[in-house]
């Protein structure tokens, strides 16, 4: 019997192994930048890599983003000049007091992460003093972040640790709205449909206690965003996007098990083919649709649901449904990704093309008349 334990240990290891393989994921956001700026990074299973922040300082690097996730750390490092001075602590409680006492001589709070039992908090120092607000709740609450928003302070970062969740907001007087994203299903949907105004950009994007928080501000200079999620580590892909002009936005290695190699540009970002449709939905079925769409507050996460319905439930539309689904959305950039996603579930003798009367924007009504004519 005892010389069965180490074949059966064995296996079990290998089956450890191979599942952890399976889920371990790499979420990477590369930003055309504006300047020309030099990057390092570094990923470090176990406690907190203080010597690598140590060696990094002095060869003239800072601190830009710190994640945690499949028990390593992932940072980010940065030679951008505009940061003049650094500090962080690393703690088993949260670090508010030293938050709030170096508020008061000129520091912002720039990456706060939990992990391995340990809180992170990264402060710099620049020529512009931001303004900050920390708060925390048990949940992450929409109505109190649209409120901090119509006070000029938008959500800046997110760091969960069991039911404790903590919020930056950051007064930025040149953003003028802010969409966020809490749930459990990736929001592939949601980046598509946001950047094809080439407008909306991700601020902060990451995976924690099994879900997906973001956030996208609008901005007028907005130069391009790659999304990848992807289990092979991204090495080749960081070098292309340095040798293309793009900096690492974000970076975090995540246990999940779902796979998108692919840059979720908007593009490329279209929904998957549903299956072959089954039935039309009844008037009573899209009359509850609408209802269950409208109880959500804003049309990003309307659409998103709406999305998600659709390609859960692979029903025929015919002309009164699509109809019907059109009213449930207002802007030209979601109407047009509705319609990519309902492009293969219409009924026979529907023509898309007959919708084109729909669009105001004439960017849009080119794109849609280019697919549907």
């Amino acid at each position: 019997m005892n010389a069965l334990k180490p074949c059966v240990m064995g296996i079990l290891l290998a089956i450890f192994q191979q599942t952890y393989a399976q889920t371990l994921t790499h979420l990477l956001v590369l930003t055309h930048a504006t300047q020309s700026t030099g990057q390092r990074y570094t990923v470090h299973p176990g406690s907190f890599p203080q010597d690598k922040v140590r060696k990094f300082w002095t060869e003239g690097y800072r601190i830009q983003e710190v994640s945690y996730g499949a028990e390593s750390w992932t940072m980010v490092f940065t030679d951008d000049s505009t940061y003049q001075d650094q500090r962080y602590l690393i703690a088993p409680v949260f670090p508010e007091e030293f938050i709030r006492a170096n508020w008061k001589e000129g520091f912002h709070l720039s990456s706060l992460t939990y992990g391995a039992g340990e809180w992170c908090a990264i402060l710099n120092r620049q020529d512009t003093s931001i303004q900050q607000r920390l708060f925390a709740s048990q949940t992450i609450d929409t109505t109190f972040i649209r409120l901090q928003a119509s006070e000029g302070y938008f959500l800046t970062d997110v760091a969960m640790a069991y039911q404790e969740v903590h919020m930056v907001f950051s007064q930025d007087s040149n953003r003028a709205e802010q969409l966020f994203y809490v749930g459990k299903t990736y929001p592939k949907e949601l980046l598509t449909v946001m950047v094809a105004d080439g407008k909306h950009r991700v601020t902060h994007f990451s995976y924690q206690n099994n879900h997906w928080l973001l956030c996208m501000a609008e901005d007028q200079d907005f130069r391009g965003q790659e999304w990848y999620l992807m289990k092979a580590f991204p090495k080749n892909t960081i070098a292309g996007g340095w040798a293309s002009g793009f900096l690492i936005h974000q970076f975090q290695q995540i246990n999940y098990g779902k796979e998108q190699s692919k840059p979720l540009l908007a593009a490329k970002g279209i929904a998957e083919a549903p299956e072959p449709c089954k039935g039309e939905l009844s008037a009573v079925e899209m009359t509850e649709l609408a209802r269950n769409v409208y109880n959500f507050p804003d049309e990003p996460t309307r659409y998103t649901y709406l999305s998600h319905f659709l390609n859960q439930n692979p029903t025929c539309l015919g002309n009164q449904q699509i109809t019907t689904l059109n009213q449930m959305v207002q802007s030209d950039a979601y109407r047009y990704q509705l319609f990519l996603t309902i492009q293969n579930q219409v009924s026979p003798g529907t023509q898309l093309a007959d919708y084109l009367h729909l669009f105001n924007d004439e960017t849009f009504r080119r794109k849609f008349e280019k697919l549907f004519r």
